[in-house]
């Protein structure tokens, strides 16, 4: 994209397809700081894939003078990292979750749209979580008050979490069993 928004080369289509994304995260955030990073994007509703829910790696385009030149850009579904979740066996009350270290929900297991993209930064969960880069501690969830064994671990050079959480009623439950039976 150029300084303005507009596609100006697309991988998938010649000639470029038509569009403007100046209101997107991504480029607000490379045109108005010189941090030439990625950036990963909260998740947005795809203009360009029927409102698939996406998120957009990016990194800043500077021309000679160091001046704002543009964003390049990659997308990846949500339905990818949900893909990644679906095969895990977390219990029957348990989740697992691939979050942003700004606190954006990606994705979390069970499934719910209305959860991807969710604000979580202020939850006492995600900010244990943001505390070290791997660890477990138990922990009542902001999103239903389930009380879970939270595992976790920051994705080497990519600002995302990603955690399991059996619920401690599932772990224990095994346990409850035998110690009734005694």
């Amino acid at each position: 994209m150029n300084e303005r928004g507009d596609i100006t080369l697309d991988s998938g289509f010649l000639p470029a397809r038509a569009g403007n994304f100046s209101d997107r995260d991504y480029f607000r955030f490379h045109r108005d700081s010189a941090n030439t990073g990625l950036y990963i994007s909260k998740p947005y509703a795809s203009r360009l894939r029927d409102g698939a829910l996406t998120i957009a790696l990016s990194r800043r385009i500077a021309h000679p003078d160091g001046s704002f030149g543009g964003v390049v850009v990659g997308t990846l579904s949500v339905d990818y990292f949900r893909a990644l979740l679906d095969g895990l066996s977390v219990g029957q009350r348990g989740t697992a979750a691939v979050i942003e270290t700004n606190g954006a929900m990606i994705t979390r297991l069970p499934y719910d749209p209305k959860v991807v993209g969710r604000d979580i930064q202020n939850a006492p969960v995600f900010i244990q979580a943001m505390s070290t880069n791997e660890g477990a501690f138990m922990g009542t969830a902001s999103i239903d008050g389930i009380r879970r064994l939270y595992v976790y671990k920051h994705l080497p050079g990519l600002p995302i979490i990603v955690d399991v959480a059996p619920a401690e009623s599932d772990v224990y439950a095994e346990w409850r069993r035998r110690a009734l039976r005694l």
